[in-house]
């Protein structure tokens, strides 16, 4: 059982470099910012996934988010991040 988030990153780099797997990682532009924000950050798992969320989308150019989870892109470099559904 993985209880640290370093060993989650240890974990998912160990599976990426199983030869018996092969990786079909995203674009290496958004992949190596992904992995270089994932080695710093003290973040979790939830906040990981949403994180190559947002450099996906930040690779497609978009500049402006709005999701129900304010908080978790907050620090990407969007423009603007808002919640939709907030009154």
């Amino acid at each position: 059982m993985l209880t640290a988030d370093t060993n989650l990153l240890s974990y998912c780099r160990a599976l990426k470099h199983t030869p018996a797997w092969r990786c079909v990682d995203y674009d290496p532009l958004v992949s190596s910012k992904f992995w270089t924000w994932a080695e710093e950050t003290k973040a979790g798992f939830r906040q990981i996934i949403d994180a190559r969320i947002a450099f996906t989308l930040q690779h497609h150019g978009v500049t402006h988010f709005a999701t129900a989870n304010e908080k978790h892109f907050r620090n990407f470099g969007f423009v603007r991040v808002w919640n939709p559904l907030a009154a």
